[in-house]
């Protein structure tokens, strides 16, 4: 966050304005040049900067808060194990193992088979063999299969 006293104290360091220091403190770097190069628009800027400071720095101190929210809605969301398992299942055409989920994330086998098992059990994917023996065992989501990957499995 922004300080008032170092916003002042920057004015005046800064040839009480004329050098526009406290103006590339608080983030407007444009007018900061303009002052800079223009001894503070000959001093009348430097001067009604002197009043407006508190305002300035409360404006600036908005300006970083909308920017931080900014930055957190921009970054991404972390993907949940159903995600992943979704994900991984739909690009290799409805065909996943715990050991392709527990690499694509932050999950362990366990947490992938246990969860890759409630799905079974509530009807949302089946477990099949598969015709080449590796994996032994695959679960299958119905919804992404494709006649490619239905090939790869028995009993289908």
């Amino acid at each position: 966050m922004y300080s008032l006293g170092l916003a002042y104290l920057l004015w005046a360091v800064g040839g009480f304005g004329t050098l526009g220091v406290h103006r590339f403190y608080l983030r407007k770097h444009g007018t900061g040049l303009l002052w800079l190069l223009t001894g503070g628009v000959f001093g009348i800027g430097a001067i009604v900067d002197l009043f407006r400071m508190p305002t300035m720095v409360r404006d600036a101190e908005i300006e970083q808060d909308d920017r931080e929210l900014l930055r957190e809605a921009a970054a991404p969301i972390a993907e949940s194990l159903e995600q992943a398992i979704l994900r991984v299942a739909r690009a290799d055409g409805g065909l996943v193992s715990p050991a392709q989920v527990a690499t694509s994330g932050p999950w362990t086998l366990d947490d992938s088979r246990a969860f890759l098992d409630e799905m079974v059990r509530k009807g949302h994917a089946e477990q099949r063999a598969t015709r080449s023996g590796s994996p032994p065992l695959v679960y299958v989501i119905p919804e992404f299969l494709t006649d490619a990957s239905r090939h790869q499995i028995e009993d289908f």
